[in-house]
């Protein structure tokens, strides 16, 4: 699995050579050497063709090269004040009812930048859903996790003190089988889309001794909970 994984990521790493070629070439073409409106629109095609790939390349070696997450102490609640105050300047957004339910101090041993990805992927995911109009709420709750605990003789679950993101919003409910792959790399149901963006998410959350679940909304929609262990007595 290791090779197959040192394999993939030396193709898509070369592929990003050529394609940066292929850019520059057709943007010299179209500034200097097609003057036909026809020949222009092609160049234009396969300009906006390799820059998508460009992206998609990169979301795959985002995903595969993920590094290792930070170690410091974060306010969660403030974490999720600063990435709604971001979210409510999206254009996506304007129309929008975001909620933000962060009164509780839960700090936990984490990667800010690392966590803030795995909240904008689901809450921007969870815009598109509502196409513009609707109710987002994104909350701190508390919660339990099976942690893992060192005893004589091996390891074992125990349970433990949770801080739990909670992301959902009223648009329309996601069917069983999309909630049953929604975290599985290149699953998607957009049209043009990639499918690592909750696949990231769920990453992001593993590394952080926590996870991700989806499940129905008791607003309507879809309701993501991002649970995270707590490394700091709770206020």
């Amino acid at each position: 699995l290791a090779d197959t994984e040192a394999m993939a990521l030396g193709i898509a790493h070369e592929i990003r050579n050529p394609l940066g070629s292929i850019r520059g070439a057709i943007q010299e073409l179209a500034d200097h050497a097609f003057t036909d409106a026809a020949d222009l629109r092609l160049a234009e095609i396969v300009r906006d063709e390799s820059q998508r790939l460009d992206r998609i390349l990169q979301q795959f070696l985002d995903f595969a090269r993920m590094r290792p997450p930070l170690h410091q102490e974060v306010a969660l609640d403030e974490l999720l004040v600063e990435t709604v105050e971001l979210l409510a300047r999206r254009s996506e957004a304007a129309d929008v009812d975001l909620e933000c339910d962060a009164d509780w101090p839960a700090r936990v041993e984490a990667d800010p930048d690392q966590l803030r990805q795995a909240v904008l992927n689901v809450a921007l995911n969870g815009l598109e859903a509502l196409g513009g109009q609707g109710r987002m709420r994104i909350a701190l709750e508390r919660g339990e996790i099976r942690a893992r605990q060192e005893i004589e003789g091996g390891t074992i679950l125990m349970p433990a003190a949770a801080a739990v993101i909670v992301i959902e919003n009223d648009g329309p409910p996601v069917p069983a089988e999309t909630r049953a792959r929604i975290f599985t790399p290149f699953f998607t149901t957009k049209r043009g889309g990639l499918g690592l963006g909750m696949a990231i998410t769920q990453k992001i959350l593993r590394a952080h001794g926590g996870d991700v679940s989806l499940e129905e909304s008791s607003l309507g929609g879809a309701r993501f909970q991002l649970t995270l262990p707590l490394q700091f007595a709770p206020e």
